[in-house]
């Protein structure tokens, strides 16, 4: 199953954090911050010493000043590991609520809807018209979008492409997004491509 997901070009999501300690911080430590970042997916996993010295090209002695520099910044956290286990790191991204996009400026700038009148409501209550291929027309990508942002979070113009590219038919994306939403959604911290792989499950 996994060979047949759609696949997107590798990216990294860094904690908003890290602008304001970016001054202070060394470049190995950003370094190490980087690489942690690529393993994270929304929970702590495991990294040993070795594994980070051998991803960075940074010494063991400077890898951990970077760790500990990075935890004293509040970039990452630190579970212990027990016996011979690893430390397990976590990068504490800001929770949904607060890391919510602006509306999109489609639809800041939408007109306020005018008062209903009764020609009006027969108006909305009519089915919507049939074009020429014997189908509805479609929904504007903002309709979509505000799908996403229900059972997701909201995404901007090339998260929005790089879904439309997986799932060009948007009667099966909207059904998609609809079981997603009864399902109850994903964590807005999830990466695209987690969001994406729920979508065909």
């Amino acid at each position: 199953m996994s060979n047949n997901l759609p696949r997107e070009p590798r990216s990294v999501m860094l904690p908003v954090l890290v602008l304001d300690a970016l001054k202070d911080l060394p470049a190995g430590a950003l370094k190490v911050l980087i690489y942690l970042c690529s393993r994270n997916q929304g929970q702590p996993f495991a990294a040993t010493i070795p594994t980070i010295t051998d991803a960075t090209g940074i010494q063991q002695r400077s890898v951990i000043a970077a760790l500990n520099a990075l935890e004293e910044q509040k970039l990452i956290t630190r579970i212990p590991g027990s016996g011979n286990q690893p430390n397990q790191y976590g990068i504490p991204f800001p929770k949904r609520q607060e890391t919510a996009a602006p509306p999109s400026p489609e639809l800041r700038q939408a007109p306020p809807p005018a008062a209903t009148t009764p020609t009006q409501v027969a108006t909305h209550t009519n089915p919507p018209p049939i074009t020429k291929s014997g189908t509805a027309p479609s929904p504007t990508p903002a309709a979509i979008m505000e799908c996403v942002a229900v059972c997701y979070r909201r995404i901007n113009a090339q998260e929005f492409g790089q879904l439309k590219q997986a799932y060009p038919d948007e009667a099966v994306l909207r059904k998609k997004l609809a079981r997603l939403k009864r399902n109850g959604g994903v964590d807005a911290e999830m990466h695209l491509g987690f969001f994406l792989q729920a979508l065909t499950q």
